[in-house]
């Protein structure tokens, strides 16, 4: 089970480095540029999951405990707001990681109902995802009542 549990952890960071850091689809022609725009991507990822590392030390919890995305907008902001403030870099870092180590994932006492595996973009290997979820749900439960 715990396996399977880091196993969960791979697939959500790849999920994140996809979504979050806009990997999805790359925009550029060339396979050079394409392996650029990948690697700075992969860059950006690391740098905001070491920041979620320190951040997570500092507060005595584990990393997988803070938001992703919540981390990468504090660490958007406090790069574009560094050059316009006269603060100290050591400081603004020392920010960082505190507001870093307050945007915590909630903690779900119960665990989730099954969702039908299927979306609204048809690049996806499962089907598409047509009416509302509550629909979907419906469904499921009579398929799943069948067997």
């Amino acid at each position: 089970m715990a396996l399977y549990g880091l196993r969960w952890h791979i697939e959500l960071n790849l999920r994140y480095l996809k979504t979050q850091m806009r990997l999805v689809q790359l925009e550029c022609k060339s396979a050079a540029m394409a392996r650029k725009e990948w690697v700075a991507g992969l860059l950006a990822y690391n740098l905001i999951r070491a920041a979620m590392l320190c951040a997570a030390l500092n507060a005595g919890m584990m990393p997988f405990q803070l938001s992703f995305s919540a981390a990468r907008q504090h660490l958007q902001r406090a790069w574009e707001e560094f050059g316009h403030r006269p603060a100290r870099p050591a400081q603004v870092w020392v920010r960082l990681l505190f507001l870093i180590s307050k945007s915590r994932l909630p903690h779900r006492r119960h665990a989730r109902s099954s969702e039908p595996r299927a979306q609204r973009h048809l690049c996806q290997p499962f089907p598409p995802l047509l009416g509302s979820r509550d629909q979907a749900r419906r469904n499921l439960r009579k398929y799943q009542l069948k067997n």
